[in-house]
């Protein structure tokens, strides 16, 4: 397969840099294995980003360990899975685990020493995980590095080092049966004409400038906002404009790459047309009828957004949702667990991100 697309930087963030050379990893496995009698565990142990995961932990394969029955050289761990983990043979064996390259950042400082504690939130459940220096949740060089897909933040004598370590693609996944057409890039002028018709863009979407999807036989799909009224024969569907969970590196870059208008981009309350969990279908308040228009009665209970998950998509025709496309390939040559639930990558600007 080829990708292209939005390509950005994905960094390994740590206190010590990871060493890298003309390895091909097998197929990656989720968190270290003991193998029978061999450790389960790793000379340097890392978390953090679900989108650099995949890589990492084939290259912990690749690697391999200390000795015959030894620590893993390098060991990484899942973003998303149990909801707790234990990374030392005598350490805490109920590490919260980290959900993304924010949290994976939080753990890591708390771990190396540069601030007693930390809290974000885990995987399972959405519980809130606490990171400390002492105590029952000690992470105290139980972590050596953090997965991020954030770029750096340049602080004068940090105490972490970012590592460049690849680069990622991110595009957008739809249902396999989607009416969005097509899209561009778009810019933060866009807006919506006297016919409430915006451009066919991310920024128009994640923007909020369109909100509706209106599809006729015969003639060209056309995006439009909530002042536009539908004719009898034409079809509105509500766009569902998600975006992962508020650790998630991707989500950080997707906010400039798409204009996507957040309110706070660490609380759960988003601009009105962005959400971090799934619609639930039923609600009154977000009917099929008349114009389907956008309330506060509609229901975003769902799952959470999981990054590079296609599962909240279900088969909404208007829904989208950023996805790392070296990811997407990956899942879907076997080389990771594939949980694409039949979402396919969008066209951008022309591009289709993926042949063969």
């Amino acid at each position: 397969m080829k990708f292209s697309l939005t390509t950005k930087l994905a960094a390994a963030s740590g206190l010590t840099a990871l060493l890298i050379g003309g390895l091909v990893p097998q197929v990656a496995q989720a968190d270290p294995i003991a193998n029978g009698s061999k450790s389960l565990y790793g000379q340097l142990s890392g978390v953090g980003s679900d989108t650099t995961q995949d890589v990492v932990n084939g290259l912990q394969i690749a690697i391999g360990r200390v000795s015959t029955n030894g620590d893993w050289k390098l060991a990484s761990y899942d973003a998303t899975g149990a909801g707790t983990m234990q990374t030392k043979l005598n350490g805490n064996t109920a590490i919260g685990r980290p959900n993304g390259s924010g949290d994976g950042l939080k753990a890591l400082n708390v771990a190396i020493g540069a601030v007693t504690s930390n809290t974000g939130v885990q995987f399972t459940g959405g519980a809130t995980s606490t990171w400390a220096a002492s105590g029952d949740n000690s992470v105290i060089g139980q972590i050596q590095y953090s997965r991020s897909s954030s770029g750096p933040t340049i602080v004068s004598e940090g105490v972490v080092s970012y590592v460049p370590f690849a680069k990622d693609a991110v595009g957008y996944a739809v249902s396999a049966n989607s009416v969005i057409p097509a899209l561009n890039v778009g810019s933060s002028t866009d807006a919506a004409d006297g016919n409430g018709v915006t451009p066919s863009t991310l920024w128009a979407i994640y923007n909020c400038s369109a909100t509706r999807i209106i599809t006729k036989s015969g003639a060209a799909t056309k995006l439009v906002n909530d002042s536009y009224t539908k004719a009898g024969d034409e079809t509105s569907t509500r766009i569902r404009a998600y975006i992962p969970q508020s650790s998630s590196g991707t989500a950080k870059y997707w906010q400039g790459a798409s204009g996507a208008k957040f309110v706070n981009p660490t609380a759960a309350n988003l601009y009105p047309c962005v959400e971090r969990k799934k619609f639930v279908a039923g609600n009154a308040g977000d009917s099929a009828g008349g114009n389907n228009t956008f309330t506060a009665g509609a229901d975003y209970t769902g799952i959470d957004v999981q990054e590079h998950s296609g599962a909240v998509l279900d088969g909404d025709t208007g829904a989208i949702v950023p996805f790392s496309i070296p990811k997407w390939i990956g899942m879907k040559k076997g080389l990771a667990t594939d949980v694409t639930a039949g979402a396919v990558i969008g066209t951008l600007n022309g591009v289709v991100a993926t042949t063969g």
